[in-house]
């Protein structure tokens, strides 16, 4: 068997259908990202970022996760938007929950409150067992005024009409736009 076929094995897209971009795009794209990071970080200085919340030591994209990166002294944190079927947008990686969770089905296609009764710890080790998947609003509470937040949407290949605008409402309801990169 695969040794890399199992839980928590990357599966990323595959780079061969993706349209050749020009070296100006690709410029383009590096000069606007480059000044993203000077907005963040004026000084220069390369930072870490805890990809997910320390995943090496709590369950990815849980706040136990950001807790845990928090409390490392981190200067930024990194996560994953995705929205739920009544509109909530909440933090996770996958469009579906079985890696992370131990339930079944699509983000997209369940509500928050199905999401919230999902395990999100237990996968990772038994000290984390009913750990849930939280709310962008929570996570943004959390690292309010202790770290910048990368936060990455998730919208393709199940798309969200409108979730960056919805994303950039929470981000200014909390004070937390001048310090968010989106990705």
């Amino acid at each position: 068997a695969d040794a890399g076929a199992g839980r928590g094995a990357a599966a990323g897209p595959s780079r061969g259908a993706e349209p050749k971009r020009t070296a100006e795009e690709v410029l383009v794209g590096v000069e606007a990202s480059a000044a993203r990071w000077r907005r963040l970080r004026p000084d220069g200085r390369i930072a870490a970022v805890a990809h997910r919340g320390a995943s090496k030591e709590a369950p990815e994209n849980t706040l136990a996760a950001f807790r845990r990166s928090l409390e490392a002294g981190v200067p930024a944190v990194e996560c994953d938007v995705q929205r739920t079927r009544d509109g909530r947008l909440v933090v996770i990686h996958d469009q579906t929950v079985e890696r992370t969770t131990n339930g079944r089905g699509a983000v997209g296609a369940l509500t928050f409150e199905e999401l919230r009764r999902l395990d999100a710890g237990a996968w990772f080790a038994p000290s984390f067992a009913g750990e849930r998947i939280p709310a962008l609003e929570e996570l943004l509470e959390l690292v309010s005024g202790r770290a910048a937040l990368f936060l990455e949407i998730k919208n393709g290949p199940a798309f969200y009409d409108g979730v960056e605008r919805q994303i950039a409402a929470a981000l200014r309801d909390c004070g937390m736009e001048p310090h968010t990169l989106v990705m």
